[in-house]
């Protein structure tokens, strides 16, 4: 069980003997030998999980597409959407009277670096053509909140078996009407595809979405080579001549909508305000999570109990160490290999981060994995002098830290970390030096 500070200071005294002596060497500094050493392993550490109400997803270079259910995490849900360019379609025919002749339209994605879930099970998506051609809002900016208008009726299902390591495309046929009456209004300059803002009102692009038969996310790279529509024909004069287009996507418009439901966690409380959810009510765990706008607040309620050990000392060292709940991995690649650790006022404005010791870069939280059990896997962030100014800080100088993903990863994944709380084994070590 742990203790908050002050029931540690009935044996400070104790301690002062114990962890003295004439004249000792601690990391690279020599300590006088007026001065005791004070080691304390017992503060009480409050989590307190948030939710970001938005996250911008929109010009990111990715579709994601897929739904997984957890039941420590819930049901998450990520459907995209994406609209194309005006082609540059080519009549290379010797007769004008010769007829093209369609092969197949297909939409053609290359799986892009990020996927969690089983994937070696069965995957369903359905495709559906959007009202209207993606255009940014006002903000400027799509949202893991936008939606946008598709048709009723869909144009393709498919099902399949992923293989996002071998460099594989994973292909859609889409109806060949479609195809056809593409490859015609292309070829004869129809004036439905005339300009790029009357191609994209006649071929407005895409909604993605799974079905409800799926256990795994997937990310899909977005540019001129995947996410693309390819356009396959041919025509015969002397010999038979193939042909392919390409239609590229619009990456700057292209995003993905995200719907969470975690009804059924230990969060279920959890609301958008600045209040947040306490550990305490939440089955002792807290959480991140990337698309879902998860992030956990970390407080020390008791540190200013060291204060009145006496009038002079310094934090010598502080280690915060954050374990993640045994349930929630199998293995290490189910972990965040980064983390980011930031300093926020009372209110939650980010005043500074956790850099290493030159202040040139952010501290990742420097995962150890246990590959045994897992038991004791851990991050740990050396937090020296955000302890040290707090111990004796009140009112609006105290502060808070703010654990979250890495700005690239928290709105294009949904890599997560269930963390417990005190009860759980966080731990911050304090090395104190006092003089007399």
């Amino acid at each position: 069980m742990k203790y908050p500070i002050f029931f540690v200071i009935a044996s400070i005294t104790h301690l002062l003997v114990a962890c003295s002596n004439d004249d000792f060497s601690l990391g690279s500094k020599m300590v006088d030998s007026q001065a005791h050493s004070v080691i304390i392993d017992t503060c009480t550490v409050s989590l307190t999980t948030l939710k970001i109400d938005s996250l911008e997803t929109s010009g990111k270079g990715l579709l994601i597409v897929g739904k997984l259910t957890d039941d420590l995490r819930g049901t998450i849900m990520s459907e995209s959407f994406v609209s194309y360019s005006k082609p540059n379609f080519s009549d290379t025919r010797t007769y004008a009277s010769t007829p093209y002749i369609l092969d197949s339209l297909t939409l053609e994605f290359n799986y892009d670096t990020y996927y969690t879930g089983d994937t070696t099970a069965y995957q369903e998506f359905e495709i559906y053509q959007l009202k209207s051609p993606l255009k940014l809002p006002d903000t400027g900016d799509f949202y893991n909140t936008s939606t946008v208008s598709s048709q009723s009726d869909r144009l393709v299902a498919t099902r399949f078996i992923p293989h996002p390591n071998l460099g594989q495309a994973m292909v859609v046929r889409l109806p060949d009407d479609m195809g056809n009456d593409l490859l015609n209004k292309l070829s004869t300059s129809d004036d439905d595809v005339s300009t790029s803002e009357l191609f994209q009102e006649y071929f407005p692009g895409f909604r993605i979405t799974p079905t409800n038969n799926n256990a795994a996310i997937f990310s899909y790279s977005v540019g001129d080579s995947s996410s693309v529509i390819k356009l396959y024909y041919h025509y015969t004069e002397e010999e038979i001549i193939e042909k392919e287009l390409s239609i590229e996507p619009i990456s700057s418009t292209s995003f993905f909508r995200v719907d969470h439901d975690y009804s059924q966690t230990p969060i279920k409380n959890l609301t958008d305000d600045y209040e947040g959810l306490s550990s305490t009510i939440s089955d002792n765990m807290s959480y991140l999570m990337g698309l879902a706008g998860f992030y956990t607040r970390i407080e020390f309620p008791y540190l200013n109990e060291i204060a009145k050990l006496g009038t002079a000392g310094i934090v010598q060292g502080a280690q915060l160490s954050i374990y993640p709940v045994k349930s929630s991995f199998a293995k290490e690649s189910d972990l965040p290999q980064s983390l980011s650790l930031y300093v926020a006022d009372k209110f939650g404005s980010t005043v500074d981060a956790i850099t290493d010791s030159y202040g040139s870069s952010l501290q990742t939280g420097s995962l150890v994995y246990d590959d045994i059990g897992g038991q004791n896997t851990y991050y740990s962030f050396t937090i020296t002098d955000f302890i040290d100014t707090q111990i004796f800080a009140l009112g609006l100088d105290k502060q808070v830290l703010q654990l979250t993903l890495p700005d690239e990863e928290m709105n294009t994944t949904f890599k997560s970390l269930i963390m417990g709380d005190s009860n759980q084994n966080v731990k911050l070590k304090i090395i104190y030096n006092l003089y007399e």
